[in-house]
């Protein structure tokens, strides 16, 4: 089973079927809505790693609150790195088509 920390937020762990894309949230209280612990949610399971990491890139872009077109190209870019960076410390050869 692998796990990779993609930041403090995002995870990508792995079972014999699926990578999945874990997120660190708030869990509430289902009667009150009061937040009462913080725990890794499963966002997604994915056959591919690329589809995770894919999958992690839009839940950042949705972070954003208001954004210019030059602005997201350069989030884009930040994030291209950093999961660049991510894999390659983790000895993972990834190729994603874009």
């Amino acid at each position: 089973m692998m796990e990779l920390k993609l930041d403090e937020r995002f995870s990508i762990k792995s079972d014999k079927l699926n990578f999945i894309l874990q997120r660190f949230d708030d869990i509430k209280d289902k009667s009150t809505g009061e937040v009462i612990k913080q725990d890794w949610k499963d966002i997604g399971y994915y056959g591919d790693l690329s589809h995770a990491i894919k999958r992690y890139a839009s839940e950042k872009i949705k972070e954003i609150d208001s954004v210019e077109v030059n602005e997201l190209n350069n989030k884009l870019e930040e994030l291209k790195i950093h999961i660049e960076k991510v894999v390659k410390k983790e000895n993972i050869i990834l190729k994603i088509k874009e």
